[in-house]
């Protein structure tokens, strides 16, 4: 067994161990960051285009 491997086995042991919840039983969200970063820079060069950008948006 590597070191990554062992390593990775005792992370999901002391989550099991504290009764958290496991990477994979987590909820997945309906949008990726990737998305949220194109719609926001798109909405932003939408501002831009039409003059409305302001400073602290």
């Amino acid at each position: 067994m590597g070191y990554r491997e062992e390593k990775l086995r005792e992370v999901r042991s002391a989550i099991e161990k504290i009764g958290g919840t496991m990477p994979e039983d987590l909820p997945t969200p309906e949008k990726s960051i990737q998305e949220i970063e194109k719609e926001q820079m798109a909405r932003l060069k939408a501002k831009a285009k039409a003059g409305e950008l302001m400073l602290d948006e």
